[in-house]
């Protein structure tokens, strides 16, 4: 455990796979309504922030790479 001049903003960081959302949610709600500040993902991301890192950890599983990919919607402004 820390020291009590050291502040963390988390007291648990609950890393889990995807595949097993159902399983880690309900154990992060319990670590929370028992008073443990948890990092969870669904809580701390925004949901484009999870859809990104999961595309990045997606390409370590593909054969090939397509860097460029031009689609009328890919010139489109924000």
């Amino acid at each position: 455990m820390p020291d009590d001049t050291t502040e963390f903003p988390y007291e648990v960081f609950l890393s889990h796979s995807a595949k097993d959302k159902a399983v880690a949610r309900p154990l992060a709600e319990r670590l929370q309504a028992d008073g443990v500040k948890v990092w969870f993902d669904e809580w701390v991301l925004l949901k484009d922030e999870i859809r990104r890192l999961k595309a990045e950890s997606e390409l370590h599983h593909s054969y090939f790479i397509l860097w460029l990919c031009l689609a009328p919607s890919g010139f489109a402004t924000r």
